[in-house]
């Protein structure tokens, strides 16, 4: 059983989005741990799955009954994964924190020791990309793998690293809504 996830960062720019970010960031593990029946009544989201969700306490009970706890944890990184929130005025603003000048540029190692720590369960990057020149899709591609073979020498249990669409993409940039037959190359280039 793979369960496949994002695996994200958030920054919060300012005080104000504190407490939002917090909750982004736990929220991150929330499917891995809620199908591996890990939400009980210490869990950090446990107020708001119930108040805000509407889970009851009988499907709390059928969750962790029925738990799957997954043999491996996929999960995708991408440039965009790592996001900086901040306030602006009475709302909140989130962008992505490659973007944002003095924030550390995006990396999958400490998202998967973190990811590692949390969930205690066998992990591996299931997606790496990044829509750009050949350079940048080698450098990014070889950024992971290099921090995959480091956590791995740490002894963190990730079993695979995953290139997103090897081949190339059309239409991705719409999620194939749109057919304007626009192509994103994948680990090799269009020719």
């Amino acid at each position: 059983f793979v369960l496949t996830e994002d695996l994200q960062r958030y920054a919060a720019g300012d005080a104000a989005v504190g407490e939002y970010v917090a909750f982004l960031r736990e929220r991150v593990y929330l499917s891995a741990e809620l199908v591996a029946g890990r939400v009980g009544e210490d869990h950090p989201l446990k107020a708001f799955l119930t108040e805000r969700c509407g889970v009851n306490a009988l499907e709390f009970a059928m969750m962790q009954r029925d738990a799957a706890v997954p043999d491996l944890v996929a999960l995708n990184h991408y440039p965009h994964s790592e996001r900086y929130v901040f306030s602006r005025g009475e709302d909140i603003a989130d962008v992505p924190a490659v973007y944002v000048a003095g924030e550390p540029p995006p990396a999958v190692g400490p998202l998967l020791r973190a990811a590692s720590e949390r969930l205690r369960l066998p992990l591996a990057v299931g997606e790496v990309h990044v829509h750009a020149p050949a350079p940048e899709r080698v450098r990014w591609l070889a950024q992971h793998v290099t921090d995959v073979q480091q956590l791995r020498a740490d002894g963190v249990d990730v079993r695979a690293l995953g290139a997103w669409a090897a081949f190339g993409m059309i239409d991705w940039h719409s999620l194939l809504r749109q057919r304007a037959r626009v192509a994103e190359d994948g680990i090799y280039t269009f020719a």
